[in-house]
């Protein structure tokens, strides 16, 4: 169980925290961000309605903090991931949550989010969206055995990096494409380095950027 939602069951065992706000409730615990709060809400709810063992936790408590018909979800925010020249390390701590309605992208366990940086990919087609600057990508980290054609994140020493896969058989290598209006050159990946490389999801979605006039 996260460290936070153990600090949530402590606070739930010694008060009613229904009347207490997100933020309030975070000043108890030592947690600054109220979406962190809601979100760690959120998972006990749906722990304690699985009946997975969560001690003395109230489903009247947790209904009054959070709707039960909520129309959105929290998806981990962990940074940046490179669109173009590697500059972002991979990160596997959340920096904050990406709230998006249900009908954006289905709510699975394993989904992350990253802020796309650079222009590598500013002509992909996933599911009709390109990957511009400031982009949000939606990652499923359950898909990381991907097929020729996907778009994936991979970490490259150490660096996140969004391309689309190619697994060459041929040629014994992989191959990471740009898809831009730029001339990028491919990532090569022989096959004798394969155990170095790692996939860390499968682009699922990707949110644009609000442009504020």
């Amino acid at each position: 169980m996260h460290p936070t939602q153990q600090k949530l069951i402590d606070l739930i065992n010694k008060e009613d925290i229904s009347k207490l706000s997100l933020r309030e409730i975070g000043r108890r615990i030592e947690v600054s961000s109220p979406q962190v709060i809601k979100h760690h809400l959120e998972q006990l709810r749906k722990l304690n309605l699985k009946t997975v063992q969560v001690p003395t936790l109230g489903k009247d408590i947790l209904k009054n903090s959070i709707s039960i018909d909520r129309i959105t979800f929290d998806i981990p925010l962990l940074g940046y991931a490179n669109c173009g020249a590697a500059s972002f390390i991979a990160q596997e701590t959340a920096n904050g949550y990406l709230t998006v309605s249900n009908s954006i992208v289905k709510s699975v366990p394993g989904l992350f989010a990253l802020i796309a940086q650079g222009e590598s990919m500013n002509n992909a087609n996933i599911s009709g969206s390109a990957i511009a600057t400031g982009d949000y990508v939606i990652v499923d980290s359950n898909k990381r055995s991907p097929i020729s054609g996907d778009y994936v994140v991979s970490v490259i020493d150490g660096y996140a990096n969004i391309k689309k896969f190619h697994l060459d058989k041929e040629n014994k290598q992989i191959a990471l494409i740009s898809e831009s209006k730029q001339d990028f050159p491919e990532i090569i990946i022989a096959a004798e380095d394969f155990n170095q490389y790692m996939v860390s999801g499968t682009v699922v979605k990707v949110v644009k950027k609000i442009k504020v006039k």
